[in-house]
């Protein structure tokens, strides 16, 4: 094998010149390096030890917890480090064509202030022609913004874009009223909806507080149900009870925490590409709905509200805790991202290994 061969070239090269010229000047040093790499804990694997480095990590860390946070941590705590604690970020030119973050962005925003305006109402009770009118104006005048603050380059390629983003919109509100039609008597009651930031949202136990921003929430009177636009790709139905999705976890624990006079019957996704609701979780009480949703997951039990929010808990207190420990292996359980800041250094970029990802940086 590679190593045998390594191996007795240097028990035939004791000095290691014909190994240092060949291999470079820093090969003991690898060399040792892939030794520690084999222990079950060491800092090559993403295991901070050292006391003093723990509590810097703590303390960049904090107490406060979004649901991006988490679920950057659930899907690769390698990438969490660098983004969050060492604060490494993608460096990103301005674009001729428009990035899927900002595109994603851009969407909220036209979207958070039409719907700012129906608040408390069917959107079925207004012509069609004078809400497509409507939403055309917002776009435009939010467009306008995102190049007057460098977010969009107008380019060869913006008109054109600009067309693309137009049809998106008028296609979601097509199957928004046609959603409404059906979904009787639910309507959106809060767009935009900040929680948290006051240290009002606490996870029993105490330290760990909740913290984000919910893009939608809907009610019949009696309970309520939260939205979250995606520009493309929802989680999947099993990233729930993975611990993948963290964004229904935390926007329906902060809910129940701060509307307690109602009843949260669940969340879901609202695919902007594909002009539908999808993915997401809701208790049986949420009852019939015009689109598909998963209720079926902790109905083992008399309570599925309690059985949900405590694998929640568990969950969310698992991430923490282990963040707090200073865990960090590099080991990718989805897909690793284009704008991943450790997609130059990182082993296991790229390679979604069936145990979880490599165990080694």
């Amino acid at each position: 094998s590679e190593q045998e061969l390594l191996q007795g070239l240097a028990q035939a090269d004791p000095e290691h010149n014909w190994l240092l010229e060949r291999l470079g000047a820093d090969w003991p040093l690898r060399s040792s390096i892939e030794k520690i790499r084999r222990q079950d804990v060491s800092i090559y694997k993403g295991i901070i030890e050292d006391e003093r480095l723990q509590r810097a990590v703590n303390e960049a860390v904090g107490g406060f917890f979004s649901a991006s946070y988490l679920e950057t941590y659930a899907q690769c705590p390698y990438r969490f480090l660098l983004s969050y604690v060492w604060k490494q970020q993608q460096y990103e030119e301005l674009t001729e064509t428009v990035e899927p973050t900002v595109e994603g962005n851009l969407l909220h925003d036209v979207l958070a202030r039409f719907m700012a305006l129906h608040l408390q109402e069917k959107l079925t009770k207004y012509p069609q022609k004078q809400l497509v009118s409507q939403l055309d104006d917002i776009m435009t005048s939010v467009c306008e913004e995102y190049i007057e603050n460098n977010k969009i380059a107008v380019t060869d390629f913006w008109p054109s874009q600009r067309r693309r983003l137009n049809l998106l919109l008028r296609r979601w509100l097509e199957r928004e009223m046609a959603y409404q039609r059906e979904w009787e008597p639910f309507v959106p009651v809060k767009i935009e909806w900040d929680f948290g930031k006051n240290g009002s949202t606490p996870l029993e136990g105490g330290k760990i507080y909740l913290n984000g921003r919910i893009d939608r929430i809907d009610s019949d009177g009696r309970g309520l149900f939260v939205t979250d636009y995606k520009r493309g790709a929802t989680p999947s139905g099993s990233d729930l009870t993975a611990g993948l999705d963290m964004q229904m976890p935390v926007y329906l624990l902060a809910l129940a925490a701060l509307e307690p006079q109602n009843v949260v019957l669940g969340g879901g996704y609202y695919s902007l590409k594909e002009a539908r609701r999808k993915g997401g979780f809701a208790l049986q009480a949420l009852g019939k709905t015009p689109f598909t949703i998963n209720n079926k997951p902790f109905t083992e039990g008399a309570d599925q509200w309690s059985d949900f929010s405590g694998f929640c808990r568990i969950t969310i207190r698992g991430y923490a805790d282990a963040l707090h420990q200073g865990i960090f292996p590099p080991a990718p359980r989805k897909k690793c991202p284009e704008f991943c800041p450790g997609k130059d250094i990182c082993r296991a970029y790229g390679n979604l290994a069936a145990e979880g990802g490599e165990d080694n940086v």
